[in-house]
């Protein structure tokens, strides 16, 4: 019995099928010292911001992106936070968003 014919259509990459990160879109809320503070949706960052930052280090990208997601309140309580919570925070601000980093 012959095998079946392949086809072009054998070769094409299937479609994943894939939902919309956690969060994505939606205000970052989060607590610190028991008060709670919204970050607007990383979303609201273009890509002109991006093209403008991308020589920044790490760490001043993310500060300057949580100031422009943020009131002045808010972004006084990020700037007051040890390295720890520091890192709790952008960890999950970055899930929230659908934000995944890949291997260097």
């Amino acid at each position: 019995m012959p095998a079946t014919p392949i086809t072009p259509q054998d070769h094409k990459a299937k479609k994943v099928k894939r939902g919309k990160p956690p969060g994505t879109g939606e205000p970052f809320i989060f607590t610190h010292d028991g008060e709670e503070y919204t970050l607007r949706p990383a979303d609201d960052i273009t890509v002109g911001w991006y093209e403008d930052h991308e020589n920044d280090s790490p760490m001043k990208m993310a500060m300057q992106s949580f100031r422009v997601l943020s009131d002045d309140d808010t972004y006084r309580t990020i700037r007051s936070m040890n390295g720890r919570e520091f890192k709790v925070l952008n960890e999950e601000f970055e899930w929230h968003n659908g934000v995944t980093r890949g291997e260097s």
